[in-house]
Order: C-alpha cells, then sequence, then structure tokens
C-alpha cells in the first residue's frame, strides 16, 4: 500500500534552536540561480494543481498559489498580476514568464541581499502543496528529512542546452548515485556499494523522478540506521550540494594581538571562512571573506611551535592556524587553495560542476548515438555490398550464357551478312546509274524553273514602274494646286498687313501729339508747384519769426513780472521812465515802436528759429539783486497796457497774413489737381510720376495752432492785471512753463 505525504512548514527565529531538517540559506545565492531555483520549485506546485495532467491549469487555481508565492517575496495582493488575463486556463511557460517579470525581477531591487533566505521560503511554500507518494515508507525518515532529499534532487537536476533546467524536472541516474554513495559514506554503509553500482548498471542513461528517487533512497539505503543517522547522513549532503562547504571541523587557531591558542569550528565555503566556538555553530567568533590579496603559506614545523601549522595571509592581517595531524592540515590546505581559486567566479562550485557532468553526459551520449548510428550505417553498408555481390556474380553468370548464345547468332549472321553484301553489290551498281539519270533530270528541271522565274520577275517590275508614274503625275498635279492656293494666300496677307501698317502708322502719330501736349502740361505743372513752394517757405518764415517774437515777450513778461525782495522806502522818480531801482529796465524804447512793413520778411528755417531762441533766452542780462536793492520801483500801467495792445496787435496782423497764405496754397493745391486730373484723362497709354502729390502733401502744413497759442497766452497777461501780488506770481510761472514747453 502506498503511503502519501503532504510537506510540512517548520519556521524558527533567529533566537530559537534550528529543527531536523529546517533548511539553512545559501548566502551566495545570485539572482540567476534564484530564478533558476524559482522555476523547478514552481513547476512541482504547477504539477500538483494539474490533475487531469492537460498541461494547462484554471487561471483561479493560479491566483492562490501566486497570492502564497507574494506573500512570501514581499507581495501584497499578487494575485492581481493575473486579473489582466483573459484566458481561463494557462500552461507552465506563460505563467513563469509572469511571475519572473512582475515578482521575481523586482527581488533585485529589493533591499534584501541575501536570496538564499527567500528561496528557502519559495522552497517550503510549494512543498507544503506537494504530495508524493511513498512505497517503502521508513519511521526513520521524516518530512523534513524528504524535504531536504527534495532540495538536493532540485540541485542537481538536469540541465537543457541552453544550461537552463528542465522541465519537467528530472535526476539522471548518474547523479543519483552520486548522492546515493555520498550518503552511505557519510553514514557507513560501505558494504551497500555493490546497491549503487547495480542501480547505475540497470537505469543506465535513464532519469528518475523525484517519487522514483525517494522510494529507491527509502527502499535501500534507509534500513538499519536510526533517525539520527539518516538526519546527519542528509545534512552533509545539504553542507556540500546546496551550501557549497567544501570542509569543516576543529581547527586551533592562534590570536592575533593575545598570541594564545584557541580551538575554533572552522566552516570553509568557496568565498570565505567562517570560526565559530563549537560545532553547534551557534557562536560565530569570526569570518574571513576570500579576495584577490589571500594567499596560504605553509611554514616549516619547529619544535618550539605547533606542529602541522598553516598561515592564511590576508589584506588586513594573517591567520595562523594548527591541524591535528598532517592528514587533517593538507585537506584544508588543498580546500582553502579551491576556494582562493574560485575568486572572480561563479561560487556555486557544486552546480557548476553538476551541470558540467550534465554536459559530458549528453556528450558522451551524443557521441554514442553517433558511433551506435555509424556501426548502423556501416552494417548496413556492408550488407548492401554483400547483395550487390551476389547480383554480381549472377548477373556474370546469366551474360556468360547470353555471350555463348550472341557467338552462334553471331556466326550465323556473318553469313546472313556476306549474301547480303554480295546482293548490295549488285544493287548499288542500279542504283547509280539511276541516281546519275535522276541527277541529269533534276539540272533540266531547274534551268527551265529559272527561266521562268526570270520571265515572271520582268513582268512584275514592269507593272510597278507603270503604277509609280501614274502616282508621280498625280502627286505632281496636286502640288500645283497647293502652290496655286498658296500664292493666293499670301497675296491676301500682304494686303492686310499693308492695310494693318497705316492703321498702326496714324495711331502713333496720334500718340506722339497727345504725348508732347501731356510734356507740355507737366511742365506748366511743375513751374507752379516750384511758385507754390517759395510761397509756402516765405509763410513758414514768418510763422517762425512769429514764434521767435513769441518767445522773446514771454522772456521779457518774466523779467517784467518778477516779484520784489524785501520792502523798503521809494527813492524819488528820475526822469527815465525805464530805469529801477534795480538797474536798467528789461525793456527799452525799442521795444514799443511797432516793426514796419518794409523789414525783411524772409522765412528760415525751423533750426535756425529755435537757435535763434535759445540764443535770444541766453543773452538776456541776469538781474543782479544785490546792486539794486537800493533803487525804487516805478509803477507803469499805462507802460504796461501800451506794450500789450501793441503786441495783440503785431500778432493779429501776423496770424491774418498767415491765413491769407494758407488759403492761398490751398487754392493753388485745388487747381493743380484739376489740371492733373485733366492730363490724367488726355494721356491714357503712359504712366505719370506722384511727385507732384507728395509736394502737394507737404505743402499742408497749417500754423494756426501756434498763432493762436500765442494769442491765448497774450490774453492771460491782459486778464492778469487786477489780480494780487500772489496770483501775478503763480502766472507768471505758468507761463514760464509753457515758454519752456513751446521752446
Amino acid at each position: 500500500m502506498l503511503h502519501g505525504f503532504h510537506g510540512s512548514i517548520r519556521r524558527t527565529g533567529h533566537n530559537m534552536k534550528a529543527v531536523v531538517g529546517e533548511l539553512r540559506p545559501y548566502k551566495d545565492e545570485t539572482m540567476d540561480s534564484f530564478r533558476q531555483d524559482c522555476k523547478k520549485f514552481l513547476w512541482y506546485a504547477y504539477d500538483r494543481l494539474d490533475t487531469g495532467k492537460t498541461g494547462t491549469v484554471n487561471v483561479s487555481q493560479l491566483k492562490v498559489l501566486t497570492s502564497s508565492i507574494g506573500m512570501t517575496m514581499g507581495f501584497e495582493k499578487a494575485e492581481e498580476i493575473l486579473s489582466k488575463i483573459t484566458e481561463t486556463s494557462m500552461d507552465f511557460n506563460t505563467y513563469f514568464d509572469i511571475v519572473n517579470s512582475e515578482l521575481i525581477v523586482k527581488q533585485e531591487h529589493s533591499d534584501e541581499t541575501c536570496f538564499g533566505q527567500r528561496l528557502n521560503d519559495i522552497i517550503k511554500t510549494c512543498w507544503s502543496l506537494c504530495s508524493f507518494p511513498r512505497a517503502h515508507k521508513s519511521l526513520s525518515v521524516t518530512s523534513d528529512h524528504c524535504l531536504l532529499l527534495w532540495r538536493l534532487f532540485n540541485t542537481l537536476n538536469e540541465l537543457d542546452a541552453d544550461g537552463l533546467p528542465e522541465v519537467p524536472v528530472r535526476l539522471d541516474a548518474e547523479e543519483a548515485a552520486i548522492l546515493f554513495s555520498d550518503f552511505i559514506d557519510n553514514t557507513g554503509q560501505r558494504n551497500k556499494e555493490s546497491i549503487v553500482t547495480q542501480f547505475l548498471d540497470e537505469n543506465k542513461d535513464a532519469a528518475l523522478m523525484f517519487t522514483d528517487f525517494l522510494n529507491m533512497f527509502e527502499k535501500e539505503f534507509v534500513p538499519g540506521l536510526s533517525n539520527k543517522a539518516v538526519t546527519q547522513g542528509l545534512h552533509q549532503l545539504y553542507d556540500k550540494y546546496v551550501l557549497n562547504i567544501l570542509d569543516k571541523g576543529m581547527v586551533w587557531k592562534r590570536g592575533y594581538k593575545v598570541r594564545s591558542w584557541k580551538e575554533r569550528w572552522m566552516v570553509l565555503t568557496t568565498t570565505e571562512l567562517n570560526y565559530f566556538v563549537n560545532s553547534d555553530e551557534k557562536i560565530q567568533k569570526g569570518s574571513i571573506t576570500f579576495d584577490e590579496d589571500c594567499s596560504i603559506e605553509v611554514p616549516a614545523d619547529r619544535p618550539t611551535h605547533r606542529p602541522n601549522r598553516f598561515v592564511l595571509n590576508t589584506s588586513k592581517k594573517p591567520y595562523d592556524m594548527s591541524a591535528s595531524d598532517v592528514k587533517t592540515k593538507n585537506e584544508w590546505i588543498s580546500a582553502i587553495q579551491t576556494s582562493l581559486s574560485r575568486i572572480g567566479k561563479d561560487p556555486n562550485i557544486q552546480k557548476e560542476a553538476a551541470a558540467k557532468r550534465c554536459a559530458a553526459r549528453k556528450e558522451k551520449r551524443r557521441l554514442a548515438e553517433e558511433e551506435g548510428q555509424k556501426r548502423q550505417e556501416e552494417a548496413a553498408l556492408l550488407l548492401q555490398r554483400q547483395n550487390e555481390l551476389d547480383e554480381a556474380n549472377k548477373k556474370r553468370l546469366e551474360d556468360e550464357e547470353l555471350l555463348k548464345a550472341r557467338l552462334s547468332e553471331l556466326e550465323e549472321e556473318r553469313k546472313r551478312r556476306e549474301e547480303a553484301e554480295a546482293k548490295w553489290l549488285e544493287e548499288e551498281t542500279l542504283r547509280k546509274a539511276e541516281q546519275e539519270r535522276l541527277r541529269q533530270l533534276e539540272e533540266i528541271k531547274l534551268e527551265l524553273e529559272r527561266l521562268l522565274a526570270e520571265e515572271r520577275q520582268a513582268k512584275k517590275d514592269e507593272e510597278i514602274v507603270r503604277s509609280l508614274q501614274a502616282k508621280l503625275l498625280e502627286e505632281e498635279f496636286e502640288k500645283r494646286e497647293e502652290l496655286e492656293r498658296l500664292k493666293h494666300q499670301q497675296e491676301e496677307m500682304l494686303k492686310a498687313e499693308r492695310e494693318q501698317k497705316a492703321v498702326i502708322e496714324s495711331d502713333r502719330l496720334e500718340q506722339e501729339r497727345r504725348l508732347a501736349e501731356a510734356q507740355a502740361r507737366l511742365d506748366q505743372l511743375e513751374q507752379e508747384r516750384v511758385a507754390a513752394t517759395e510761397k509756402m517757405q516765405e509763410a513758414t518764415e514768418k510763422l517762425q519769426r512769429a514764434e521767435k517774437d513769441r518767445c522773446i515777450l514771454e522772456e521779457k513778461v518774466k523779467l517784467w513780472r518778477k516779484p520784489v525782495g524785501l520792502a523798503r522806502p521809494l527813492p524819488p522818480p528820475q526822469s527815465n521812465p525805464h530805469v529801477t531801482h534795480r538797474g536798467l529796465g528789461a525793456f527799452c524804447d525799442k521795444d514799443f515802436v511797432k516793426p514796419s512793413a518794409n523789414t525783411d520778411q524772409r522765412p528760415k528755417s525751423p533750426q535756425l528759429v529755435k537757435s535763434e531762441e535759445k540764443s535770444c533766452i541766453n543773452n538776456i542780462e541776469p538781474v543782479d539783486e544785490t546792486t539794486t536793492e537800493t533803487e525804487d520801483i516805478v509803477p507803469g500801467e499805462k507802460l504796461e497796457e501800451n506794450v500789450e495792445g501793441e503786441i495783440i496787435s503785431d500778432l493779429d496782423d501776423d496770424v491774418s497774413q498767415n491765413n491769407d497764405l494758407i488759403n492761398s496754397e490751398e487754392n493753388v493745391d485745388e487747381n493743380k489737381e484739376v489740371e492733373r486730373n485733366e492730363s490724367d484723362t488726355n494721356v491714357k497709354d503712359y504712366e505719370l510720376s506722384d511727385n507732384t502729390d507728395e509736394d502737394n502733401e507737404e505743402l499742408n502744413i497749417k500754423p494756426v495752432d501756434k498763432c493762436t497759442d500765442i494769442a491765448d497766452k497774450v490774453k492771460i497777461v491782459n486778464s492778469d492785471d487786477d489780480v494780487n501780488e500772489d496770483e501775478t506770481i503763480d502766472t507768471d510761472r505758468d507761463l514760464e512753463n509753457n515758454g519752456n514747453l513751446a521752446q
């Protein structure tokens, strides 16, 4: 009766004692090895869910498995990665690709640097879902022992051509025999080596499933062993093949500072040497990580030193150690040298060795298959050659019989041929005479046919010549008619061309006349434009002079309006009304005389007017208050009225003259525009320049605004007669500001 079991998971804390069969993590686990191992153990869980062995599993069941694996890896709600799958079932390769891309790959970027512990958690999760039948169940083998065997089985499994684990997972019989041999060596069962040899002979080139491996282990190698012996043997296998421990044992170690010898439990792996207080490996005293600077040294034994010494030199300090005997020392030296030779390589030496053995087996099997195939081909070739020889002998006998028959036939044929030759000679003579007669007849026939062909050809040539002559005559008549028609057309075209030339000549004369009239009109308009420009220049100069006079008046008004300093007694009036207590007044006699009409009224350029205004302002002498403090102020109300009246009258005259000049210029512009329109209507086919329009636009200058501004300012001066002294000062300040703006 077959017994089945479900793997159990036992978890221990960091401070708890490890149970029997507890998986210890491999510290040097890499990402690639972690991915490959996950694929193998996930396949067992997937195969357990595939109850119908159809190769596919329902997605809902895979979500439960993914959730368990995700929680083991530290992902919550990992089953959501399968939510986007629309299919109801999925094969293993597709499922593992999803788990690899969504869960396993993300482990590389996690904070945890040791993949060994994470892999052991996944192994335990998958073990809890698996079930393996046990045909030879033993009381000495527990579920934890089966878990260790499962881990060992999957460590040495078969690989494909790319070095990746094959699915379904199988173990070659040679690898199983290696595990069995190491187990019987660890447990002292040397008498069972024949069983291993028999197992190899019976299962040569065969691959085992884990169920077959487990049943073989319990049936042949467990009977007679206690639970403790099985545990010890499996732990040694686990240390060697999973943890890659090369050697372990008690070694004397000398302190570096305190030079005393102490016995330590040494554990050597491919990457480091750890030493503990005792063999239970609970209290670790130190660790030596191997690098390129490490080396092993064997000093000579001395009577004053401990025997069997060897020194491990590192970049930090040397480690002086001593073994119990020479054999142990050599074993440790060899193991340490093996570890140092693995620096920079894959630390998993057992997997590498298993991969090499797998490749060697496949190569051996390939060579054996090629050799067997070659032997089969040679045997088939030999058989074919023998058959060919038999057929050749048989054919040779048949050929001999045929040769004899052929010889008799040839003899008869020779006789018949001689008779036929004699007959043929007679017939040949007759045939030659007949051929000569036929040849002569053939020559006569050919001569007659030649003469007949020449006569026929002569008749055909005569007919062709006649047809060509008739055709030439017809073409000559057609050409003569065509020439007469062309002559008539040329005469008509010549007549039409002469008439058209006369019309063109009359049009040309008319256009020349119109062009002369237009040119004369343009000359007249140009003269008028020059006259208008001169008038405009005169008007501009008048405006500039008026602006200059306004600025001078404003400056004089400012000086006249300037307030008096401290109050002081007025001196007696002087005979000169233009002399005050401050000195000579700002106005003189010629300022009150109206300029005559005969003065020079030529216009000046705006730049010249501005420069004169600035020089006028700058030439006004400042009032020296220090010299005129003792002089009296002479009121001049009449003088103010006369000055203001004359200024206003002069400004009015200038404004009226400017307005008349502007009106005359506008009339001239209108007359020019009318004349220009008339000239445009007369000259239709010629283009006229737009210079006159631009000149007329330049003449549209209206200086009324400036004149109006001057008049307004004069009115402001007249309206200030009745204002008090404070208001007068404000008005003068405003006038000064306005003057600056005008300037």
